[in-house]
């Protein structure tokens, strides 16, 4: 069975930090079922999460479901 990740996006890290409360100024994040971050590097954690992030923008879905 393969590893399964659960992915939190924001818009930008000012929502980031809204929503989440999060103030390293990420604006997302990707950890496994258990609670551990999925990727060990942050630069291939960043970029997934920016491949992620630009696709929701991208497909319109900050403004469908009216959420940031």
């Amino acid at each position: 069975m393969g590893s399964r990740a659960v992915v939190v996006v924001c818009r930008d890290t000012d929502i980031a930090r809204k929503r989440f409360g999060i103030a390293e100024g990420e604006f997302g994040i990707c950890y496994t079922r258990t609670g551990r971050r999925f990727f060990d590097d942050a630069v291939v954690e960043n970029t997934f999460l920016t491949v992620v992030r630009d696709a929701v923008t991208e497909a319109g879905f900050w403004n469908e479901f009216q959420t940031d």
